[in-house]
């Protein structure tokens, strides 16, 4: 077997060093493989450490692609996918927190019948329980408001087969979710059970903001579920007010005319903020669809060493 492994870096100059000692005593039952870093413009010394690496290798293992700036993740390991050469193709994150030694067994569970053999959490280490809660939310909301079946506790630690690989990148996704995207193509997956690990050192960059992103990215591309329903909620609420009206009108003749302005107040901030959400969603609908219409890169090279 010949493996290339893509490892996305931003930030990771404390973990390099001890990633490639143990990535190198775990490829080296291979019959050959490639280490592919990709740094996404690291402001520490991430890209001078992988540099050194390079240089001081004797048997070329190791490649290096340098983003011109942090694109982000899921785009650094599209970048990686592009530059690999090898039938089997690994995945992993630099901080340990998925352990290399995993891939051979991983590997050994690719047949004729299985593409992808993807890591599945059964317990976290080190991790906030913010994080693990909104993880356990996101996977089985995600599940609800697709067409198809996602794997829940999993990331991007998986193996897969270059045929899959290469569909991945031809569907040139503008808001890449690999997760998603993986599970889109249908081919025969299976899980690979195991206890993620705390950061081997630093902290994690993967902050609030870049979750939300994520998540965003993954429902949207994936789902008309929030634009079908906030159509039916914008449905129900016309339905609504022309029941409140009539009530009212029909009140006012038989009662005699009061003010009402309160009632009226709050109905129309009602329907003001329901028409801002729904004009909201449209538009990040619209915006979805012009970023698939442009076709810009989603990211750019630097260098590759």
């Amino acid at each position: 077997m010949r493996i290339s492994l893509v490892v996305p870096v931003y930030n990771e100059e404390q973990n390099i060093i001890e990633f490639y000692r143990q990535s190198k005593a775990a490829l080296k039952n291979f019959e050959d493989y490639e280490i592919i870093f990709v740094d996404d413009g690291s402001s520490d010394k991430s890209w001078s450490i992988i540099n050194s690496l390079v240089q001081e290798q004797v048997i070329k293992h190791i490649r290096a692609i340098k983003l011109t700036r942090n694109f982000g993740h899921q785009e650094a390991v599209i970048a990686g996918l592009k530059l690999t050469t090898f039938e089997l193709i690994g995945i992993i994150d630099a901080d340990l927190q998925d352990p290399p030694n995993l891939l051979l067994s991983m590997c050994n569970l690719i047949s004729n019948d299985v593409d992808i053999v993807y890591g599945k959490r059964i317990s976290r280490e080190g991790e906030t329980l913010f994080k693990k809660f909104s993880a356990i939310i996101f996977y089985r909301l995600f599940r609800l408001v697709t067409t198809f079946d996602i794997p829940v506790d999993t990331g991007d630690f998986r193996v897969v087969t270059k045929r899959v690989t290469d569909q991945v990148i031809a569907i040139n996704e503008q808001t890449p979710f690999l997760r998603g995207i993986f599970a889109f193509t249908g081919y025969k997956s299976i899980p690979y059970e195991y206890s993620r690990s705390e950061r081997f050192g630093g902290k994690s960059n993967y902050n609030l903001g870049k979750m939300i992103k994520l998540a965003s990215n993954a429902i949207f591309a994936f789902s008309d579920i929030p634009y079908k329903l906030f159509m039916r909620l914008g449905f129900f609420t016309f339905f609504l007010s022309i029941i409140f009206g009539a009530y009212a009108i029909i009140t006012a003749f038989i009662n005699g005319y009061s003010s009402g302005w309160l009632s009226t107040f709050s109905l129309i901030l009602f329907l003001g903020s329901l028409n801002f959400c729904f004009t909201g969603l449209i538009g990040k609908f619209v915006i979805q669809s012009l970023n698939s219409t442009r076709a810009r890169p989603i990211y750019f090279i630097d260098k590759i060493i």
